[in-house]
Formats: structure tokens, sequence, C-alpha cells
């Protein structure tokens, strides 16, 4: 039987489509910031754009938590140093939030494409 997405549903989706477009069409330039963290998140987040599986958006949420640890780290060293040592770790904590941020914006269109493949699937 083939059911229509109900008018709030297409809604959200054409929200959702408008919002991807805006962050896709951002003309900043990308974070060079590479750590461990962000790689495994980036690798994460791929891994579930490719599949849509839940376990992979589950590997992708666990990687943004040790992420969202890392930039705390950096806060607190950024709180209790001085000089050119809090310096630097300004520096990479500014990086690591705007990498985190790219990071981010990835994953949520990842989130919405599934969203959207599961729509079609859905009234196929």
């Amino acid at each position: 039987m083939n059911t229509l997405p109900t008018p709030a549903l297409l809604s959200i989706v054409v929200a959702g489509a408008a919002l991807v477009s805006l962050a896709a069409c951002s003309d900043k330039p990308k974070s060079t910031l590479s750590t461990n963290e962000t790689r495994q998140t980036q690798s994460a987040v791929n891994a579930y754009d490719a599949t849509g599986s839940k376990a992979l958006k589950l590997q992708a949420d666990q990687a943004f938590i040790e992420l969202d640890k890392e930039i705390k780290e950096l806060e607190a060293r950024v709180a209790t140093t001085t000089g050119a040592t809090q310096s630097e770790a300004q520096s990479k904590l500014t990086e690591l939030k705007k990498r985190h941020s790219e990071l981010r914006g990835d994953f949520n269109e990842a989130k919405f494409n599934t969203l959207i493949k599961d729509i079609k699937e859905s009234v196929r």
C-alpha cells in the first residue's frame, strides 16, 4: 500500500532542504586542523552518510562525544595557562571549534539525506 507523506512531514523536509542548502553554500574557508578525534569523527560521519545505518549513526554520535571532550580539555588548558602556551591553546581551540561545526554540518546533511531516502522508499 502506498502512503503519501503528511503535509507536516513535507514541510519539515522542505525546511531541512533549505537549511542544508544554506550550509552547503557557505564561502568560509574550511578548517585544516586534523586531530585523532576530528579524523575519527569525519570517518564516522562519512560511513553513516554512505549507508544511513543506525549503528553507524550511533558511532558518529559517539565520535562527537569524544571530539567534545577534546574541546573541553583545550578550554581547560586555555583557562589554566598563560603566555605563549595559552595563546597556542586558544588558537587550536578556535580551529577545533570551527572544525567541529563543519563536521556537525556534514553530519546534519547526512541525516537529512537519510531521511529523504527513507521517505522516498516509504512512498513506493
